[in-house]
Order: structure tokens, then sequence, then C-alpha cells
């Protein structure tokens, strides 16, 4: 069993369908949590949701690592360049953490490089 193993860092309402593929894959209790940035998050609200998340998955070493999975889909009014702008300059602050905790990472509708 891992603990805490699945993060999900998702926008615009897709956390329900991958939190959901993973219960019904019968990996519910890898999950580790369950928010979104939705509403036009601007670059420095993105960066601060990015951070947080991020500083809660890196409390705590879970031995076989762990998954950040990225996700989601394009609002009409979303600035995506600032928001991934932000996303991204999270992932850099954290770099060092991310890869001391075996963090792989897992994207769907974009691709973003962590490692």
């Amino acid at each position: 069993m891992f603990l805490a193993s699945s993060w999900i860092l998702c926008y615009y309402g897709d956390k329900l369908r991958y939190a959901d593929t993973i219960v019904d894959l019968g990996f519910g209790h890898e999950l580790a949590n369950y928010g979104e940035y939705s509403g036009a998050p601007t670059k420095d609200q993105t960066y601060e949701y990015a951070k947080t998340l991020f500083n809660l998955m890196t409390k705590e070493r879970n031995p076989e690592g762990k998954i950040l999975i990225v996700g989601g889909g394009i609002a009409n009014f979303t600035d995506v360049a600032a928001t991934f702008t932000g996303l991204i300059d999270a992932l850099n602050s954290f770099q060092d953490e991310l890869k001391a905790h075996h963090v792989s990472d897992h994207h769907s509708s974009c691709y973003v490089s962590i490692l």
C-alpha cells in the first residue's frame, strides 16, 4: 500500500474525472488530495496553489515514491500562459524536494516536465 502516493494538480473541474478514475481503478487509498484551481487564476495564484500542494507533498517520504498528475482543459477566459508559468515556477522552486521524494510526473492535456 502506498500512503499518499498520488497527487492531483488539475484545473477547470478535471479533478473529479481524475479522482474518480483513480478510485474506479482500485487506488482510492493512494489518493492524497482532492482539489483544483479554476476561475482564471493569475500566475501568482497558480504559483501559490502549486507551492502549497508541493509543500504538503514533500512533508513525508514514501519509499515507493509519489506520482504527480497534472491535468486539465482550456477555458475560453483563462490565460493559459499565466497559469502554466505559475505552475512551472512552482515546479522549479520545488525541484530538489520533488526529486528527493522520488516524484514522477504524469500529465494529460499538456506536457510539463518536472524532473
